[in-house]
């Protein structure tokens, strides 16, 4: 029976050292990785840290093959902590990766961990004082008053400026959003023993792009992304010059700017000092070393460029590649590939590359060492192929691995399949432009694919190995992620579209209980120079505000105005003076960034045609908003045809409720 003292929960992180360290861990979870991991570090203790709102016990490993394996107290032992899943230490992976990047950026600052009684990792505040910035992390949620009470309390530093990058459970605040156009969040994958952090850039449509940390970089002007790159650009066509001097950013232009020769050659440097150093990469470890965007090369891609690295190796010296190991820690999958292409021959089964591979990684190290020593000799792939008695002893376990290959092959290739459906099956719903592209995009790529491996002489049936194996994973990557951005992409809109609806409902029913009262004459007439003086700014900077924004600090009679009655002033604002060339009102939106829920009223009020359908009122609003933009330009330019005509037929309208059904 067991003791009613023992500790059933699954403890998934803890810190190495002891209670007071920041070094935090995700225990493996499988037994034949956490297998794994006790070989390569053996004297490592973990312990239940304060950091980490824990008791600051020890902790034990516990190794299972029917569960998940994971970290235990002593028996007898009751601890007090809530948050034990594998994201319960992200804040210590945040500050790690900051230091990290702090280093590579060339900056000196101030990482500090900040608690409001939600947990020991509410908030990290960054501090860099020689560029004036100061970055808050807020990984836990925070109410909008909060927010606004810390953002005033942070401000007062005159000194600094604040970016506000938002976890993915708090909403972020509406004046981020719609001042800047963007707004930062976080969030964090799993990869081996570590919680890596990508930075995201949201869209007021909610459209996010993530970028991972160490590919961001901080400007005089704050944290900077190529997504935040773009959006600048979109809103100020005109401002070509771009945030920051190009060689401040982490190398990603000279990456771009590499020539195959080049990477090949850094490449070939990067595998060098780790065999100088006595340690073994991933490839995302060294793509990181040598400033390489590794989600642009498919498996097939980058073992070419292994083997372009070991041709250029003196006869008989080790093989590079062979110092890389996939993310579980074993050989890269396509070695055999590398050492074929090489004339080295191929091996015939995953032992035979395994002990060949430890053999030269022990030539690596033995020959870039310091100091260096004799170099072992290379083992012959024939050589170990030895006779029917070892043969016989690993037939019924090559027999098995084979077959959980076979399987895992055919695995993959379904959901290859899968998702390709998925994607054709979104692609109709997706409005935006930018995910419907990349959905596309990706979607061909992998069709082709499937074409090609269904031409594979029946591999469809036997599944995939090696390359292809590897290649399946990284096109059910690809697609996971398009087809994520694109189902976002649709719950946004629906989110909004109801949101629209839920208004328009609530200005119903509003109406029909009370008759709203109209604004005085004296109100509309006084304020309505000042509205439209914002408007046309509005229009200069290419944005839209919303009603909230645009009279704020004009008066507290406008503030106070119902929905019922805000029409009267956008109309008064786009008659004075006695012109309707330009329906500047079409620059208000609701918080959601639609078309305010009053605006038929303003187009009748100013005698238009009022659109029978939303659809067609959307039409016409975008149109009067590009219209505005392009009367305010820098540059003259023409303004676009109205789509909406005059009451009564008269006017050039386009028709657009026409095509509204």
């Amino acid at each position: 029976m067991a003791s009613p003292y023992a500790d059933h929960r699954l403890v998934q992180t803890a810190v190495i050292g002891d209670k007071k360290s920041d070094l935090a861990i995700i225990l493996p979870m499988a037994a034949a990785e956490l297998a794994r991991w006790r070989k390569q570090h053996p004297n490592y203790t973990y312990w239940c840290g304060i950091l980490l709102g824990g008791c600051g016990e020890p902790l034990t490993d516990r190794l299972y093959y029917s569960k998940v394996c994971h970290f235990a107290h002593h028996p007898h032992h009751q601890c007090t902590r809530t948050a034990n899943g594998e994201d319960s230490a992200d804040h210590l992976f945040a500050k790690r990766a900051v230091h990290q990047w702090l280093g590579s950026q060339r900056l000196r600052g101030g990482v500090h961990l900040r608690s409001f009684g939600l947990g020991p990792g509410d908030a990290l505040d960054v501090d860099v004082r020689d560029r004036g910035r100061r970055l808050r992390f807020q990984l836990s949620p925070v109410e909008h008053a909060d927010w606004r009470r810390i953002a005033r309390e942070l401000d007062r530093d005159a000194e600094t400026s604040v970016d506000w990058v938002f976890g993915m459970k708090s909403t972020p605040p509406h004046d981020i959003l719609y001042r800047s156009g963007y707004t930062f969040r976080i969030r964090f994958e799993t990869q081996g023993a570590e919680r890596c952090p990508y930075i995201g850039t949201q869209r007021p449509s909610g459209e996010i792009e993530w970028t991972p940390f160490e590919e961001c970089w901080l400007s005089s002007e704050g944290l900077r992304t190529p997504a935040v790159e773009e959006i600048l650009a979109e809103r100020h066509p005109s401002a070509s010059a771009p945030s920051q001097p190009q060689s401040q950013k982490p190398n990603a232009a000279k990456a771009r700017a590499r020539s195959r020769g080049e990477l090949v050659q850094d490449l070939r440097q990067a595998l060098e000092l780790n065999a100088r150093r006595q340690t073994r990469p991933t490839w995302r470890r060294l793509a990181h070393t040598v400033n390489m965007r590794l989600d642009r090369y498919y498996s097939s891609e980058l073992r070419d460029l292994l083997i372009d690295v070991d041709r250029q190796s003196d006869q008989g010296g080790p093989v590079l590649s062979a110092l890389l190991r996939a993310e579980e820690g074993g050989p890269l999958p396509y070695l055999g590939s590398i050492t074929y292409s090489l004339g080295l021959g191929k091996p015939g089964s995953p032992l035979v590359i395994r002990r060949w591979c430890m053999r030269e990684v022990e030539r690596a190290f033995a020959m870039y060492g310091v100091p260096s020593r004799a170099i072992p000799e290379r083992l012959s792939m024939t050589a170990l192929e030895r006779g029917p008695g070892y043969r016989a002893f690993h037939d019924t376990a090559d027999r098995r691995r084979n077959q959980r290959e076979h399987e895992r092959g055919r695995r993959e290739l379904r959901k290859v399949q899968q998702l390709a459906d998925r994607g054709q099956q979104l692609l109709s719903r997706v409005e935006r432009s930018k995910p419907r592209q990349r959905l596309q995009r990706q979607l061909t790529h992998a069709q082709r694919w499937l074409s090609e491996v269904e031409d594979w002489g029946g591999r469809r049936g036997e599944g995939l190995r090696g390359d292809d194996l590897a290649q399946a994973r990284d096109i059910a990557r690809s697609l996971n992620a398009v087809i994520a951005s694109a189902e976002q992409s649709i719950a946004q809109r629906r989110s909004n579209e109801k949101r629209a609806e839920r208004e328009r409902r609530a200005q119903k029913e509003k109406s029909a209980v009370a008759p709203a009262k109209a604004p005085a004459a004296s109100t509309v007439a006084t304020h309505a120079e000042q509205l439209r003086q914002r408007l046309m700014k509005t229009a200069r900077d290419r944005r839209t505000v919303t009603w909230d924004a645009l009279t704020g600090g004009i008066s507290d009679d406008l503030d106070a105005l119902p929905y019922s009655t805000r029409w009267e002033v956008l109309a008064r604002v786009d008659t004075e003076p006695a012109t309707t060339e330009l329906l500047l009102s079409a620059l208000v939106t609701t918080p959601g960034g639609g078309p305010v829920p009053y605006y038929r009223q303003v187009l009748r009020k100013l005698g238009f045609e009022v659109p029978r359908t939303d659809k067609a009122l959307r039409m016409i609003w975008v149109r009067e908003q590009e219209r505005a933009y392009a009367a305010y330009s820098d540059a003259p330019t023409q303004l676009p045809p109205r789509l909406v005509p005059r009451a009564g037929g008269h006017g050039t309208g386009a028709g657009a409720d026409q095509g509204g059904n």
